[in-house]
């Protein structure tokens, strides 16, 4: 049983066609697992993990995961051509999503319509106290020492 959700839940809104005489309960689960680690690998980028309370949009994200998984790497093998538009459209969107969450281009919302506050913070800058100077005209804005400065124009015009 996985962290996100469940055989249940798959069978009922993933692979409601099929019964657990065709894919069963087990082979679901381990999908599930493969399906929510793969999920965890790309929302770690942003979230603390685990999350207290399951976000219902990870919930769906892991369900969907784990259908691809199910019908792409073990349903249908590679010389197989029973994949259909379906399938692929799941994968690729949901793959899409992903990205996008571990981009911060998207954001989890939580049950209340809120947004996730379980944001990964423990990347912190090592440039938090030092001034941004790129957007300055002049390189004798840089604050850089006007022997090093005269260095480098000398340099350059001796390459001339």
């Amino acid at each position: 049983m996985g962290r996100y959700t469940t055989s249940s839940a798959i069978y009922s809104t993933q692979i409601y066609r099929l019964s657990n005489s065709v894919v069963d309960t087990a082979t679901v689960d381990y999908w599930i697992n493969k399906a929510e680690l793969e999920v965890d690998s790309y929302l770690a980028k942003q979230y603390t993990l685990p999350f207290s309370t399951v976000p219902a949009q990870v919930k769906s994200i892991s369900e969907d995961v784990s259908a691809c998984k199910i019908y792409k790497q073990y349903l249908y093998s590679g010389d197989n051509q029973n994949v259909n538009e379906w399938i692929l459209e799941l994968c690729e969107d949901t793959k899409d999503t992903l990205e996008k969450l571990a981009e911060g281009k998207i954001r989890l919302v939580g049950s209340t319509g809120s947004v996730e506050t379980n944001v990964n913070t423990s990347m912190k800058s090592n440039l938090e106290d030092i001034p941004l100077i790129a957007n300055m005209d002049d390189a004798y804005n840089w604050n850089v020492s006007n022997s090093l400065l005269t260095n480098i124009s000398d340099g350059r015009e001796l390459a001339d």
